[in-house]
């Protein structure tokens, strides 16, 4: 199976048609079977996803996507967290895990899980763009809350913005309960703001990894102010 996740940081960014394009051109060239996305962003007369998905099915490739309205982004846009998949979609339901649950308050944050046909067995994609700890949220909270929602009967695959560097205790807070699937012993770049990789593709169980790349990096691919992480797991 392969992920991408990424933030696509809403209608913030330039140039947001091309933005598009290029991200539809990847998921076709790395044949992804799911996609990730936070930082969503819909408005009475545009949806990102929704825009991606029609240029995808022009070219041949059909895909759906579910949608989680957390906050109201600029004071315009509705901004949430999606997933986009050409698996089919069985089940989804969505878990609010911050304390904060004001529309209007952009430290509202929301997952979305979608359960997914992957040969004979459902495995459920979860989309989380967390908070950060301050003086009204509490990062490891977010987390917990998160994590109690899972169903650790089946595999879990949650990918997202988590908003913590892999070197910060929350990091290790995170990984005692949940596993990073980056390879870490390669020396791919992983970075994905910055010169720091916040952005990740975890589960609960140990998979194997067949293939991982940092995308959209490069000055001139761009598509937001995060990179995305895209994977290729052996689930058997």
């Amino acid at each position: 199976m392969t992920i991408l996740t990424l933030n696509l940081h809403c209608y913030a960014e330039d140039h947001i048609k091309d933005n598009q394009m290029r991200i539809v051109d990847k998921i076709i060239e790395h044949d992804v079977d799911v996609a990730c996305f936070q930082e969503a962003c819909q408005s009475v007369d545009m949806c990102y996803l929704n825009d991606i998905q029609k240029e995808l099915k022009m070219r041949g490739h059909h895909y759906e996507h579910v949608f989680a309205s957390s906050n109201i982004a600029f004071d315009t846009y509705d901004e949430g967290v999606a997933i986009l998949s050409r698996l089919n979609i069985v089940n989804t339901n969505v878990t609010h895990i911050s304390k904060t649950q004001d529309y209007h308050d952009w430290k509202t944050r929301k997952a979305i899980h979608a359960d997914v046909l992957w040969s004979n067995k459902v495995i459920r994609i979860t989309s989380i763009h967390f908070g950060w700890t301050d003086e009204k949220e509490v990062f490891e909270t977010q987390f917990d809350t998160l994590y109690k929602a899972l169903n650790h009967d089946m595999t879990q695959i949650i990918c997202g913005d988590y908003n913590i560097d892999d070197k910060s205790d929350e990091y290790r807070y995170v990984t005692k309960h949940v596993y990073d699937l980056w390879d870490q012993q390669t020396k791919t770049n992983a970075s994905t703001h910055g010169d720091k990789r916040i952005d990740y593709i975890m589960s609960n169980q140990t998979l194997s990894v067949k293939k991982q790349h940092v995308l959209f990096c490069e000055e001139d691919s761009k598509v937001s102010d995060h990179c995305g992480v895209l994977m290729t797991l052996d689930l058997k």
